[in-house]
Order: structure tokens, then C-alpha cells, then sequence
């Protein structure tokens, strides 16, 4: 028998010792969400964070339903007296930064993870210490994947964004070429996309095909020289040939502090892109989430 001490039970969100209240009632997660406001999948979330801390399963299959177990029948009593003196007391049921725990799971390239999760980063662990986070990359059935619970954001630039997904948009970005130093490229004042096809380019394949690369166009008809899945080799493969790529300005800042690269800007300037944010309308109302999007969005605004 697992030995849970009250003060397992006090560390525990309210929040969540509400949902193993009404769970203990209703034995059907879906209506334990329409009875708290929450999404499915957030009270999902809640319930796997409590497993965490009780160490117990609590709820079990049975039936069309879900039944307690032992330690859940034993924990309702305490639970439920513990509930009646947080009611008490003024904002109780907030969930605040160092009470959040769990993972939270991003789908992103490694440009995303560097300028916009990386920015967020050290706040994040200094506010909810209890906080990790997972990344997975880009696959074609990301939004299906968002949208049923799999992830909780997506760091996406393209148009139209899918029903039922909400978005920020964090910021808008250009592209410029990148080469080596020294490059024949650099001795001309303004490179244009005529100027480009005379050298090989180089293209981040971000899905897994050839015709999923990032390239908005500005490398003109360039011949392909080398497809790669990652923004963070590229660079340094463009340093040791004369191949040309275009990247975002952000990107191309960050490898420039310490690559022997060239950064030049592209003639004549071309319309920036909008890189988003992106979550599934189903978790509005989950604290970590509502808490890290708006982190995210303050974070990257100010680089």
C-alpha cells in the first residue's frame, strides 16, 4: 500500500483536488470538464499531474467509465475536507507559476526553438521551475496532432492557419542570403537573385521531401546543391563552399557571432514573413498554457 502524508496533498494544486472530487462523482473525465470548464484535454493533463504526485493511479477503467481505486477512495474524505478550507480563502483555486508542473510539448524547427522558445527559456525555469519541455519537429500531420492533444504549441509561419487553432503572432521576419566569408558575392553591392543563380544553393528540408524545404523564392533559379533538415548545419556548411542560402535574419544573426559568414541583404527587399504561435482552442482554459503563451509572446517581443 502506497503511504501518501497530507502534505503530498497540500502541494497539489486545488485546482486539480477539485477535478478528484468531481471525477470520484461522475467516473467520466468529459463531464468532470464540462462540470470545471475545462477541455477534455486539459483535464486530461490534470489527472496525469496528479497520478504524478499521489504516485496511484486513482481512476481506472470500468465499464464506459472510470472507478477509483483503494488509495482514491482512501484520499476522498481528506480531499474533500481539504477543498471546504481552501473555499475559504480569497483566489485559492489560482494556479500560480511555481505550483505548474508537468511537460509541456512543442512542435518547431531548431530556428523556432532558438528565437522563440530560447528567449522564453530562462524565465520559465526561474518562474515555474517545475515546468519541462519537450520538442518535437515538424511532421505533416502536426495540426491533427495539436488539435487531438499531442502537442500544446506549434511554432509555424505559414498561411491559412487551421479551424479550431488559435494563434499570436510573435513577429515578422526577413530572409537574407548567407556565404561564406570572403565569398565572390561579397565584393558586390547589392546581390540580387539573378546574382545568386550563379552558385549552388543550399535548402532546409523541414518534413522529410524535397518539395517541403524552406525557401521563400529569393534564391531565383539557382541550382540546388545540397538539402539538409536543420537550420543549425547549414551555416556551417555554407562557410566550407560557395554555395548561397537564404535564412531568416534572426537565424543568420545568431550563427554570424561566431561562423566565418557573411550576412547580405536581399536587392530588392522582399515582404517579410509572420512567425506564430500556435495552440489548440480546446486549452484556452489551462492555466500552464494560457500562463506560457503569453511568457512567449513577451519574451520575443522584446528581442
Amino acid at each position: 500500500m502506497i503511504l501518501i502524508h497530507i502534505m503530498d496533498i497540500l502541494d497539489i494544486p486545488p485546482r486539480q483536488l477539485l477535478l478528484f472530487v468531481d471525477l470520484c462523482q461522475t467516473s467520466s473525465i468529459t463531464k468532470t470538464a464540462e462540470n470545471l470548464g475545462l477541455s477534455q484535454p486539459s483535464a486530461s493533463r490534470h489527472l496525469s499531474m496528479l497520478r504524478d504526485a499521489l504516485r496511484d493511479p486513482l481512476f481506472v477503467p470500468a465499464g464506459r467509465g472510470l472507478a477509483p481505486t483503494p488509495t482514491a477512495i482512501r484520499l476522498l474524505p481528506k480531499i474533500d475536507s481539504l477543498i471546504h478550507e481552501y473555499e475559504r480563502l480569497p483566489g485559492a483555486a489560482a494556479i500560480s507559476p511555481p505550483e505548474m508542473s508537468g511537460i509541456v510539448r512543442f512542435a518547431t524547427t531548431d530556428y523556432g526553438a532558438m528565437v522563440a522558445l530560447g528567449p522564453a527559456l530562462q524565465r520559465a525555469n526561474n518562474e515555474a521551475p517545475n515546468l519541462a519541455f519537450e520538442i518535437f519537429p515538424l511532421e505533416n500531420d502536426v495540426f491533427a496532432r495539436l488539435i487531438d492533444g499531442r502537442l500544446d504549441f506549434v511554432f509555424f509561419s505559414d498561411d491559412p492557419v487551421r479551424d479550431g487553432i488559435e494563434h499570436y503572432d510573435l513577429f515578422e521576419e526577413d530572409h537574407v542570403f548567407i556565404v561564406r566569408n570572403g565569398h565572390p558575392l561579397t565584393q558586390r553591392q547589392n546581390v540580387t537573385k539573378q546574382d545568386v543563380e550563379e552558385y549552388s544553393r543550399l535548402l532546409v528540408n523541414i518534413i522529410g521531401d524535397r518539395h517541403s524545404y524552406v525557401d521563400d523564392d529569393s534564391l531565383g533559379k539557382a541550382t540546388p546543391g545540397m538539402w539538409v533538415p536543420y537550420f543549425a548545419a547549414a551555416p556551417f556548411l555554407v562557410t566550407q563552399s560557395d554555395m548561397v542560402m537564404s535564412i531568416p535574419k534572426r537565424a543568420a544573426d545568431s550563427f554570424a557571432a561566431s561562423l566565418p559568414m557573411t550576412i547580405l541583404p536581399i536587392s530588392p527587399e522582399e515582404e517579410p514573413f509572420t512567425y506564430r504561435l500556435l495552440w489548440s482552442k480546446q486549452l484556452n482554459d489551462d492555466p500552464v498554457i494560457n500562463w506560457m503563451k503569453e511568457l512567449i509572446r513577451d519574451e520575443t517581443q522584446q528581442t
